[in-house]
């Protein structure tokens, strides 16, 4: 179920970003011409976003392999009732 909406959330934002990149043409990286579009991102900002993605998700996996670990732990040093 963490899997299917992980993989939907990641295909919406390639969805948007794809949309939203269409017809912007190139960066122009002198700022003082006119040919700047406006409110466009910096290939650095893109970089900063990209990396933050990744932190996040690497984040996530390992939050989900530690709570895995923890739950098989209990789950071993469960006690059975004795009768």
């Amino acid at each position: 179920m963490g899997l299917l909406l992980l993989s939907a959330l990641l295909g919406f934002i390639a969805v948007v970003t794809e949309v939203s990149g269409q017809g912007a043409g190139g960066y122009d990286f002198n700022a003082q011409s006119e040919g700047q579009l406006i409110g466009q991102l910096s290939p650095l900002q893109v970089a900063g976003i990209s990396m933050v993605v990744v932190a996040c998700l690497g984040a996530t996996v390992v939050s989900m392999f530690f709570c895995y670990y923890v739950y098989k732990k209990n789950k071993e040093n469960l006690a059975l009732p004795r009768y």
